[in-house]
């Protein structure tokens, strides 16, 4: 069995010292930035969109300004 975690770090060196320690212990961790964190962001709205039947436009717009 699997498991995903998902942190939101503040600074680049914690986040290189969480990944360090997942892989310490076997596991696989990924940073991501630019492009790839945008598109984490919109999936997300996707997902949520896909559970109600409206997102709200002030939500949607906020996302897109990032």
């Amino acid at each position: 069995m699997s498991s995903i975690v998902i942190a939101e770090m503040k600074n680049a060196s914690d986040a290189d010292l969480l990944v360090k320690l997942v892989e310490k212990v076997n596991g696989k961790a990924k940073i991501l930035k630019g492009k790839e964190l945008e598109d984490f962001y919109f999936a997300n709205l996707i997902d949520e969109g896909m559970k109600t039947k409206n997102v709200p436009l002030s939500k949607l717009r906020s996302k897109l300004r990032r």
